[in-house]
């Protein structure tokens, strides 16, 4: 067999990390609440296609050990690339193929979720009918396969900026000229809109996203020779003759329509009674005017139950969305926020459950927890089917998340902290950490850097204190130098609050040893 050709992702790879919209928690839990019958998260089969070099793919096995994954990409760089950090995690349930995604064939076997992210709006028509077909091919029963691709109509801004920025880069033929070029281009622009209009405020969104873009985001996703945007009835209809359908955004809150003016909420719900899903989404996308999808698929023989579930809460797992401030209001109303949205409330028992899942943050609890937890803030028993109301509606609002899956998370660092084998390996590396969360972090302070790399779950705190002060012993930084200077007491009391401050962050896992 002939070496793999090198391709322009081996030139100058496209940046990977984990995505939370991805993980198979996620796929589950919103087929779970559409009639679905996935498979469960502990035990599946997961294939990703254009996996890169395996950041989020490793990240999946490694939380996930009792599954079996499988990547497929077709740069080599980006294969070797995987399986070097896969050996360095220590998971073994995780097997890369470098290959074309038409290589694809029934003798994989099948999957049970499918991940195909930055893939469809980058190929070819041919590429982008395989990597359906493959779905199609492969996918289980009940299984479900994540899409993500460029949208319109927020597609037609971008593309405007993409259009100007190609005709800038096209004399050039340096990668790295070409990315310059481009930022250029829209800095150009930027300072030169004219003052206050709408224009111009469009300009400096442009540049701003494309200045906080890496090289290899810029490259491969703007300024790529092929970069289509798809109205949803297109993807739906392409996706129907591959035998899928449309089932819902992985980011559930983003199909929900009650946080819309009443008039436009009441049309949007007209549309859903009717069983017109594609067009109330096209509806949502021109409200928005949204450029990115994360779209859902199963087989379309799948009878899906689109009613609102709040009695399927009580079987799942409960989790606050990422929490921001709350503060209170007159009359005794509560306002919460979350990194999407802002919530205002006068129900106690809303207010009972919102303050609750915040303060277990960021655990999952049960829902019986929760409801023990609200007999004591309410002081009498809450009604179980207006709690199970209430996290519904925080559910369809980015207010609070449910899950099939219950990750070990420590909400308290233990006598023994320990954080995964995965985060310990990617700090040591210098890479941004992947929480237990899945979501990522950055930990840009040596010494949290360093207790992290240590908390493997065989140290006490006096063992804990004495290593890190060996690791860090030749830095100048500032902190770390506080930390060195202080008495045995306050060592372990500084060493205490980072540990606290990791544990915030969903690092600290309930398992010995880390896992």
């Amino acid at each position: 067999m002939p070496p793999a050709q090198p391709t322009s992702y081996d030139t100058i790879p496209y940046p990977s990390r984990v995505r939370s919209q991805t993980h198979p928690d996620r796929l589950a839990t919103v087929a779970t609440l559409l009639g679905l019958q996935p498979a469960p998260v502990e035990q599946c089969r997961v294939l990703e296609l254009g996996c890169g070099d395996g950041t989020n793919l490793v990240a999946l096995a490694a939380s996930l050990p009792g599954s079996a994954f499988v990547g497929l990409d077709l740069a080599p760089t980006a294969v070797e690339k995987a399986r070097a950090f896969a050996d360095a995690v220590g998971v073994s349930n995780v097997a890369y193929t470098q290959g074309d995604i038409c290589d694809v064939t029934v003798e994989w076997g099948t999957f049970d979720y499918v991940i195909a992210h930055g893939i469809y709006s980058w190929v070819p028509e041919a590429v982008r009918d395989a990597l359906l077909s493959v779905c199609r091919r492969v996918l289980a029963p009940h299984g479900v396969a994540f899409v993500s691709y460029n949208a319109y109509p927020g597609g037609h801004i971008r593309n405007m900026f993409r259009e100007m920025m190609l005709m800038q880069v096209q004399q050039f033929t340096d990668p790295q000229e070409r990315v310059d070029q481009a930022r250029a281009l829209l800095q150009f622009v930027g300072a030169g809109a004219p003052p206050g209009s709408p224009y111009e405020e469009l300009a400096r969104y442009e540049l701003a996203r494309v200045l906080d873009y890496s090289m290899g985001y810029l490259c491969h996703d703007d300024i790529a020779d092929l970069n289509r945007s798809f109205y949803i009835g297109e993807f739906a209809t392409h996706a129907r003759q591959h035998g899928l359908q449309y089932l819902s955004e992985a980011d559930f809150f983003e199909t929900q329509h009650d946080q819309y003016p009443e008039a436009v909420a009441a049309l949007l719900a007209r549309l859903a009674d009717q069983g017109q899903v594609i067009e109330r989404e096209q509806m949502l996308d021109f409200l928005k005017g949204r450029r990115f999808r994360q779209t859902l698929l199963c087989r379309a023989e799948r009878v899906v139950d689109r009613r609102p579930r709040p009695d399927l809460v009580p079987r799942l797992f409960l989790t606050s969305a990422r929490p921001g401030a709350s503060a209170e209001g007159r009359d005794g109303a509560v306002e919460f926020a979350s990194a999407t949205c802002r919530v205002t409330t006068d129900d106690p028992t809303a207010i009972a459950v919102l303050h609750s899942l915040r303060n277990a943050w960021p655990a999952c609890v049960t829902f019986d927890d929760l409801v023990a937890d609200l007999r004591v803030r309410l002081g009498s028993e809450p009604d179980r089917e207006h709690v199970q109301g209430v996290l519904w509606r925080a559910f369809c609002v980015d207010m609070a998340e449910l899950h099939v899956h219950r990750p070990p998370i420590a909400s308290e660092p233990g006598d023994r902290p320990a954080a995964s084998a995965l985060a310990r390996a990617q700090v040591r590396q210098g890479l941004d950490v992947t929480t237990l969360r899945y979501t990522t972090v950055n930990l840009r302070d040596e010494l949290s850097r360093a207790v992290l790399a240590l908390a493997d779950g065989t140290r006490d705190r006096q063992a804990f204190a004495k290593s890190v002060a060996e690791a860090v012993g030749t830095s100048d930084d500032a902190e770390v130098g506080k930390f060195l200077r202080a008495t045995p007491e306050e060592r372990l009391a500084l060493l205490d609050g980072r540990l606290r401050a990791l544990a915030s962050l969903a690092l600290l896992t309930g398992e010995p040893g880390g896992g």
